[in-house]
């Protein structure tokens, strides 16, 4: 529907943009199922249970060696 909405915040130099491309995806696809296998299989070397977990890059950078 085109609209928009501003919300402020302290940090001037982090911008932030939300959007809904409205593209259409197949989820079931092999290459979906690997990426998410993927994103699991890093979470649980990190010891967490999601990359959402994860809460520093250091900590993410840590990862890359083992």
């Amino acid at each position: 529907d085109n609209t928009s909405k501003l919300i402020k915040f302290d940090d001037k130099d982090t911008c932030i943009l939300v959007t809904n491309s409205n593209v259409k995806h197949e989820l079931s696809s092999g290459t979906f199922a690997e990426n998410v296998q993927h994103c699991q299989d890093a979470a649980k070397l990190l010891g967490h249970k999601t990359l959402r977990d994860v809460s520093t890059m250091e900590e993410l950078e840590e990862g890359r060696n083992k």
